[in-house]
């Protein structure tokens, strides 16, 4: 006697197989992702990032208005604070400067950095 496969039966165990392997993955890239976010930065995720040049402090008028540094390679730099002795457009400056990474301006311009040290160039 031949016995007859029950195909409906068949496709609802290949179904909750898949759901179970698909189910189980998207889990486990949840934890990883997690564990990736929790993770604490340490001295080989996080080389130092201190930022040393040249360039000049300029003045843009727009968002009401905010002096940033312009390195001679280029890059644009927006400190948290400038000192009130170097707000002037066109002054020379070597620096040094680090990124800021857990705050936000709204200037749209430049990488927003911490000014450690400033000094005007001869």
């Amino acid at each position: 006697m031949v016995k007859k496969m029950n195909l409906k039966k068949n496709y609802a165990i290949i179904g909750l197989v898949l759901c179970a392997v698909v189910l189980t993955g998207t889990l486990i890239g949840v934890a990883v992702l997690q564990n990736d976010l929790r993770s604490e930065p340490n001295a080989e995720n996080n080389p130092d990032t201190t930022i040393a040049g040249t360039g000049t402090i300029r003045y843009f008028d727009f968002e009401g208005g905010f002096f940033g540094i312009v390195s001679d390679d280029e890059a644009q730099y927006l400190p948290i604070a400038i000192p009130e002795e170097y707000q002037q457009d066109g002054l020379r400056v070597s620096f040094t400067i680090e990124p800021v990474e857990d705050q936000m301006s709204f200037y749209m311009w430049g990488i927003l950095v911490e000014l450690l040290e400033i000094e005007p160039m001869k």
